[in-house]
């Protein structure tokens, strides 16, 4: 009987040592790092207008319509943001914010040069 638990764990153990042996398998290890530049399509641009009144309000408007019309801006592409009314002051000040995007068809320099105007807030 202990013979045979001596043979018993003895091939227990014989088995264990045979599945413990180490199998190494090939590997190929790859590091680094890739960059890449990418040059934007579309950009969003945030524009602030002014007026004295909200006639002189509603007029820059329309010239800024027209302004991004004849840059290539469309009109499901400019969004209107906020509008502000200071009336704390002695000048009452309206301003009108928007978001336009432009693709990367428009002449950026041409647009910024359009929009260089004193109704122009932000």
């Amino acid at each position: 009987m202990k013979l045979r638990h001596f043979l018993l764990i003895g091939l227990f153990l014989i088995g264990g040592m045979i599945n413990a042996q180490e199998t190494k398998k090939n590997f190929i290890e790859v590091t680094g790092i890739a960059e890449m530049e990418v040059e934007p399509d579309e950009i969003i641009f945030n524009i602030g207008i002014k007026g004295d009144n909200k006639n002189q309000l509603a007029d820059n408007e329309k010239q800024l319509f027209e302004v991004l019309k004849s840059n290539g801006v469309k009109n499901e592409d400019i969004k209107f943001k906020s509008m502000y009314q200071n009336i704390y002051s002695k000048t009452k000040l309206f301003t009108k914010d928007f978001q336009f995007k432009v693709t990367k068809k428009t002449d950026m320099g041409n647009l910024f040069e359009s929009l260089n105007q004193k109704w122009v807030n932000s």
